[in-house]
């Protein structure tokens, strides 16, 4: 979908990649990955709200960080749900009006996970420790941040957050080219599937080599226009 919307940008018949879009959407709902579905909601705000979120800077650091604090509040409270009073009565909403539990089984990997975290807190349990070492649950944790603090504590997690912030002021250099505006809606995404999956680091590289692409196509793009001189 990234490439298709870099393309469309610069041709003049574009009635061949609407198909495509509007086919990549429909495959996306069609699908019921609740993750790709709001990953592409906040990519489409994101873009949308341009102008409004890079007006200055201030605006612009404050989105990131009401991102990564959501999801921080999302992978933190989502796993205790369950022992939520009014819980079986959401959740029989849920049920009735959409045929899906609240809860996605992911709780049941990130509850136990989150407790080993706490445990080893600020730098973790090395790099390679998998869930099944410290919880004996034979899954994947499914969740890029809960990982790396897995790993590297929380301290790393605070550190790769940092380097995510460092990538989102980078696009803060060129904010009216189109292709920054496109780059920084679809990074915003990234953040949001990697809650739900790992692939910047491990697991599924051939999608997080595809993620890293597109984060890289901004950042060239940006080097670029400031190499040239061009607003």
């Amino acid at each position: 979908m990234f490439f298709v919307f870099l393309l469309i940008q610069n041709v003049s018949n574009k009635s061949f990649y609407y198909i495509i879009i509007l086919l990549g959407f429909s495959l996306m709902l069609g699908s019921g990955a609740r993750s790709a579905m709001f990953a592409g909601i906040l990519a489409i705000i994101t873009y949308i709200f341009w102008s409004y979120i890079s007006k200055n800077t201030f605006r612009f650091i404050f989105y990131f960080l009401i991102v990564i604090v959501g999801l921080m509040l999302f992978i933190f409270v989502y796993p205790q749900l369950p022992y939520w009073e009014h819980f079986p009565y959401f959740e029989n909403l849920m049920l009735q009006y959409t045929g899906k539990s609240i809860m996605s089984g992911r709780d049941d990997v990130w509850r136990p996970v989150i407790i080993a975290i706490n445990e080893q807190p600020w730098f973790g349990y090395g790099p390679g420790t998998l869930p099944i070492d410290v919880t004996g649950i034979d899954l994947s944790t499914h969740n890029l941040y809960l990982q790396i603090a897995l790993q590297n504590g929380y301290l790393g997690l605070f550190v790769f957050i940092i380097l995510l912030l460092y990538f989102w002021m980078i696009f803060y250099r060129n904010l009216k080219n189109k292709t920054v505006r496109l780059v920084a809606s679809f990074f915003i995404a990234i953040l949001i599937h990697q809650s739900f999956e790992i692939a910047l680091t491990q697991n599924q590289l051939s999608i997080g080599l595809m993620q890293w692409f597109i984060i890289s196509v901004g950042i060239s793009q940006v080097m670029y226009l400031n190499e040239k001189h061009i607003p």
